[in-house]
């Protein structure tokens, strides 16, 4: 997943033009001018929108476009069941108006809209060929249930304030938390798109901004999904850690916080904002690798690749002890599962190669060439994996 901080757009610009461009999938996905001609043809062969947002040099756009588009049962569903289009951020008019209306810092993202234009899943970052199709069948049945996002107008009449407006400007992007905090304070309705917009995208809140949004998490969940509401959570409550933590109270007072934060949300999202923090509290601020995994072993999950970039960051600092590795292959042996990306399983099969655990690691390539198979994929780099075993 690429992210940009927008003061350095210009020199991105500038180096995206001298990469070397790749061959894009145009049969399965194809390119759009016109927003509202899209929705048109949507209604009038009520069929969804599935929109790849990429630009050029990429480097896990260009996966998507090598390994998981040509896919033979990704093809297959988005040709039969969707309008699927690419839009390239940086060089086409309509990244901008996407960009800035739901608020896309990051690279590979993927929308999918119902036959209406209404949004309906909002994620982002390389996905292989099993998690895409996972998603689109969740975005699937929430179109058949009529559950969007509602916060999103269907058009792009939205008016936004400069600030927000600035922020995405390609060369001269800036933050102006000043004039985003005080625009916010006269705002009646915190949760009204612009509004929201401005508060997913805005870094430092006023603390008053930032107690609204934790005490109307749900809302703003329901209505701009959990890729905008929970980022927003995890960066409030991690800026909130060291204000509201006394350091006397160490890791006490780091338990007592997350007890009395834990109620704003829902279960399944406070697993993963709980993960996030722990992440923050162990890892960056007491830099205390054993007792981050002890942690994360006490509700093991996947989410996104924490855990394989701090297995790789071990491995380069020469840091993987015993005790660290057996705590890894514990996290692996209760959250990674046959429905995870097939880097987590190599992953997972890799941390049990080094504890010298051979049925472990030949667990997870197996579990890796199944997933290959039942979608489609290429098994060879896993069959040799099983083969040197």
């Amino acid at each position: 997943l690429y992210m940009f901080n927008n003061k350095i757009l210009a020199v991105v610009m500038f180096l995206l033009m001298a990469t070397t461009a790749y061959t894009r999938q145009t049969d399965t996905l194809q390119k759009v001018s016109s927003w509202q001609a899209l929705v048109q043809q949507a209604g009038a062969e009520n069929k969804m929108i599935f929109v790849d947002l990429y630009f050029t040099g990429c480097h896990p756009c260009a996966q998507m476009d090598k390994e998981v588009f040509p896919n033979e049962l990704v093809r297959k569903e988005l040709k039969e069941n969707f309008i699927a289009v690419k839009v390239d951020v940086f060089d086409e008019k309509l990244g901008d108006t996407v960009n800035m209306k739901f608020g896309i810092t990051g690279y590979p993202t993927f929308l999918i809209f119902n036959p209406k234009g209404e949004l309906l899943s909002y994620f982002s970052g390389y996905k292989d060929a099993g998690l895409l199709l996972h998603e689109i069948n969740v975005a699937k049945k929430a179109s058949k249930t009529n559950k969007s996002y509602a916060g999103f107008a269907v058009s792009n009449a939205t008016i936004y304030p400069d600030f927000y407006k600035d922020y995405f400007d390609r060369v001269n992007g800036k933050r102006d938390y000043k004039a985003a905090n005080a625009w916010l304070q006269q705002q009646k309705d915190m949760t009204a798109e612009a509004a929201a917009m401005a508060i997913f995208r805005t870094g430092t809140l006023d603390k008053d901004i930032e107690d609204y949004v934790i005490n109307n998490y749900k809302t703003y969940l329901n209505l701009y999904g959990e890729n905008l509401a929970q980022a927003k959570a995890v960066s409030i409550l991690s800026s909130q850690i060291s204000k509201e933590i006394n350091p006397a109270e160490g890791e006490a007072g780091f338990r007592n916080f997350l007890k009395k934060k834990s109620g704003f949300f829902p279960a399944e999202d406070w697993r993963i904002i709980n993960f996030v923090l722990g992440n923050k509290y162990y890892g960056s601020m007491l830099k205390d690798t054993v007792k981050l995994l002890h942690f994360i072993n006490e509700d093991p999950l996947v989410h996104v690749n924490y855990i394989g970039a701090l297995y790789n960051n071990l491995v380069v600092r020469k840091q993987l002890t015993h005790e660290n590795t057996t705590l890894l292959c514990s996290w692996a042996d209760k959250a990674v599962s046959a429905e995870n990306a097939l880097d987590m399983m190599v992953t997972a099969a890799n941390m049990h190669k080094k504890n010298k655990d051979m049925d472990g690691y030949r667990k997870f390539v197996n579990m890796a060439i199944a997933k290959a198979k039942k979608y489609k994929m290429d098994t060879g780099e896993f069959e040799k994996m099983l083969a040197a075993s």
